[in-house]
């Protein structure tokens, strides 16, 4: 019969099912628990300086002054068929408590990233942030880690923060600091991955300093400069430590007025890999602009680069107050630049970009392309780029002159960035206007002052020139 034939080819089968099982090797697992140590974090080190942040960037690297609390959860696999089947471990998740400082003040934070993905995207001025997507890992192989998910308390470093309980929980003591001054993340044991690789967090970050005329700080999400200047010079923290009766607020004043004007808002991140001077001059750079001490009242003061005057009203130097010229020169063809790349931050890509403007007149002149490439690390976006590039290329396509001047007292009307005429008979030249680059006053007892300046570039097309005198030289050929 059928049925007690196909009952005995089950019996057969489950009988050699078995005695498989029975004879199989043993699967064991291989996986390993990392410890702590095994963990690669990029830790403080001794010497390595908060950051500075003004406008909107994206952190990448944040100091982590702690890590621990660290968590293992085994993952398991069943193994074998039908009968016998067994769990193994194949792997672990991890999850870590961590300490970050993001830079010295944050405002707020806008997303937070991992290795391209998006955790965390809205406004946080303050507070918990939860981050990932706790489904997510349920859809992804534990094999490349899924997405990191948890809990994140965001504290800006404002002067009424509180010790952060999680911190005082794991410390086991709630005598810690508040960490006022910096801003922070403190990760509440997030789980990281399947790995000791913490994979890199991208922070996109808002920080504006107001404390002084805060109407103008903000130019959209960047900063205004004229601000950035005031507060590296007043910063009592990380900044000169300058009080504010140190700075002649009515020219920074017109100098917000106008960068607030032209939309000329900068964002960077000043991680102190430069001196304090050198930054002071790399945001002078980007603007156009000088600072200086006036030798009149002791106080800072900011002027920008700006066809800002009137010819009439400009102070004349000429016989009469100048001691002596030196060093008068014109550029030649050879070292006129006809096109200017901009290299820039892109904040709507979060990405380097760059943009190029040519003068092509003066490259059909020369016959060639002399490009200069210029990186503002500052600039946002491209349209002030191109602004920054129309601005240079203007400058440095035009075939300016250059001198240094000896005046005597009248040349103390004379500050850096100030814009004056300049006529001399025996150079040809009736009124030419000129822009200090330089200032050195004399030694006691010597009166002379020392003028660097360049022709300026907002006054080239009013220049007059006479023809120069015969000259006294006579052949000695008879």
């Amino acid at each position: 019969m059928v049925w007690p034939a196909f009952a005995i080819w089950v019996v057969q089968t489950l009988i050699t099912m078995a005695i498989s099982y029975l004879l199989r090797p043993d699967v064991k697992s291989t996986a390993t628990k990392a410890g702590l140590d095994q963990f690669k974090v990029t830790t403080s080190i001794v010497g390595r300086e908060f950051p500075v942040l003004f406008g909107k960037k994206k952190l990448t690297g944040p100091n982590v002054v702690w890590y621990g609390d660290l968590k293992a959860v085994a993952i398991k696999q069943k193994t074998g068929g039908l009968i016998g089947s067994k769990s193994i471990t194949v792997g672990y998740k991890y999850y870590l408590g961590m300490h970050m400082v993001l830079a010295h003040d944050v405002n707020s934070v806008t997303k937070i990233e991992s290795d391209g993905d998006t955790l965390w995207e809205g406004t946080s001025t303050g507070g918990l942030i939860p981050i990932g997507d706790a489904g997510v890992f349920g859809r992804i192989s534990f094999l490349n880690g899924g997405t990191i998910t948890g809990n994140v308390d965001f504290e800006p470093g404002g002067p009424d923060q509180t010790p952060n309980d999680y911190l005082q929980k794991v410390y086991g003591t709630d005598d810690i600091p508040a960490y006022r001054g910096v801003a922070c993340f403190v990760l509440r044991q997030v789980y990281v991955g399947t790995s000791e690789y913490i994979r890199e967090w991208q922070i996109w970050a808002k920080n504006i300093y107001n404390g002084w005329y805060s109407a103008k700080a903000a130019i959209g999400d960047d900063h205004n400069p004229a601000h950035i200047i005031y507060e590296t010079l007043t910063n009592k923290r990380w900044g000169l430590g300058y009080n504010a009766d140190d700075i002649d607020s009515t020219t920074f004043t017109a100098v917000a007025d106008t960068l607030y004007t032209e939309n000329f808002g900068l964002s960077l991140l000043w991680d102190h890999s430069t001196s304090i001077e050198d930054f002071l001059s790399e945001i002078l750079k980007h603007i156009d602009a000088s600072l200086y001490i006036d030798i009149h009242t002791g106080k800072f003061k900011l002027k920008l680069i700006r066809a800002d005057y009137d010819i009439e009203d400009l102070v004349l130097f000429d016989e009469d107050n100048i001691v002596s010229i030196s060093n008068f020169r014109r550029r030649t063809l050879d070292d006129i630049t006809n096109s200017v790349t901009v290299k820039f931050w892109d904040s709507a890509t979060g990405e380097d970009s760059s943009t190029t403007l040519a003068d092509i007149a003066m490259i059909a002149v020369s016959g060639r392309t002399n490009n200069t490439e210029i990186t503002y690390r500052a600039v946002p976006n491209e349209t002030l780029a191109s602004f920054i590039a129309a601005r240079d290329l203007r400058a440095l396509s035009s075939s300016i002159a250059s001198a240094t001047i000896t005046t005597n007292t009248e040349g103390l009307q004379i500050e850096p960035g100030t814009a004056f005429l300049l006529s001399w008979t025996s150079y040809g030249i009736t009124e030419m206007v000129m822009r200090a680059t330089s200032v050195t006053y004399g030694e006691f007892g010597d009166s002379s002052i020392t003028i660097e300046c360049v022709e300026d570039v907002f006054g080239i097309s009013s220049a007059v020139y006479d023809s120069a005198p015969a000259s006294l030289w006579t052949s000695p050929s008879s």
